[in-house]
Order: C-alpha cells, then structure tokens, then sequence
C-alpha cells in the first residue's frame, strides 16, 4: 500500500489556496451529501477503500473512472451550480457497495484564481454505516502512509482533522478527517496542495 500511496504523490498536480480556503471548501461542498441509510463497514476496509480510491483520483481521474466501471459503482447525477462553478466543478459521485461496506465517493475540482495555482483534484469518502471508529481508522491510515500532523477543529458534535501525507514529491496531499464527538468517522478527503 505505501508503494500507491509514494506513487500516488510523485505523480500529484501543485495545488494552493488559502488555509481558509484549504480548510472549509471541501465540507461546504460535501456536507450536503452525508448521510443514507445504515449500512455495515468497518474501519479496515474503509481505510484501504479510501487510500485506494483517493490515490486513483490523485494520479489519474481516468483511472478511477475505469476502477468504477469494473467495480459496478453506481454513478450518481452530478449538479454544478453556477454560483458553485467559480470555485468547483464536480466531476463524478458514486455510491459503492464494497463487501459490506457501503461508501459515496465525490470527486471535484477545486478551481484557483487566474489559473496559478492549477486546478486541483479532491476526493471525498463519505461512510455510510456510521460505524467507522476514529483510533482503528487513523491507525491503520497512518500505518500506511507517513501522516504529520497540521491541525484540528473541534465543534460541540464534530472534530476535523488535516494531516500532511509526507512525501519527497514537488507536491504535497493532504488528508482531512471528520468524526462525530463519539469518534464515529464520517468523512474522509484527500486533496491536492502546493508545498
């Protein structure tokens, strides 16, 4: 998995925006796609789903539309606002039954200002079953990849986490996590940044 992930980043575009801009985009983006229906994952799978996908997305959007056509994803309509279009484009959202876990995987394009930075890709897992423990997630995410730390937002009901994927890339990702207070992982993303 850590040959991916290394692979993953040499091969990433540059990416950057303001830490503010960083921080709060991808949940204003995706917080209206959270939620379904309960259904069984674990954190095991929802890891390696999420490090497996996400790198698809960071080193190829083509490449993860062909994992989707081989896996049976199920494609989802895709809704660009016109108010939405000056930061982001979506460009696929999925819902994955994988084993038992069920997933609703989001990819969009984050644009930047007269094109400097380039346009970035992000990737978003969201878990459905509601049963994704924080410690065994993160462990086995850290585990894989080598994480530092960058820093955390706590609310009365949710904490999000940003974590620089290390790497000796030109580029840097960086993973963002959100858990409920109880330490129930509902949001995983990976997006592109420049170091």
């Amino acid at each position: 998995m850590r040959k991916i992930i290394d692979f993953a980043l040499a091969g990433a575009n540059a990416a950057a925006a303001s830490p503010l801009f960083r921080a709060m985009l991808p949940c204003t983006l995706v917080c209206t796609l959270i939620g379904g229906p309960p259904a069984l994952a674990d954190s095991k799978s929802s890891a390696e789903f999420t490090l497996t996908t996400c790198r698809a997305a960071m080193d190829n959007l083509a490449k993860l539309d062909a994992i989707a056509r081989k896996n049976n994803w199920t494609a989802k309509n895709v809704e660009n606002t016109t108010a939405l279009n000056k930061f982001a484009t979506f460009r696929s959202i999925w819902e994955v039954m994988q084993g038992e876990g069920r997933f609703r995987v989001v990819i969009w394009i984050n644009h930047h200002e007269e094109k400097r930075p380039p346009d970035t890709t992000v990737c978003s897992v969201d878990f459905l079953g509601r049963n994704v423990k924080w410690e065994e997630f993160f462990n086995l995410i850290s585990a894989s990849v080598e994480l530092m730390f960058m820093f955390e937002s706590r609310f009365p009901h949710k904490r999000d986490e940003m974590y620089e994927v290390k790497s000796d890339g030109i580029t840097k990702l960086v993973l963002r996590i959100t858990s409920e207070s109880d330490g129930t992982v509902t949001n995983a993303i990976l997006k592109q940044e420049q170091r």
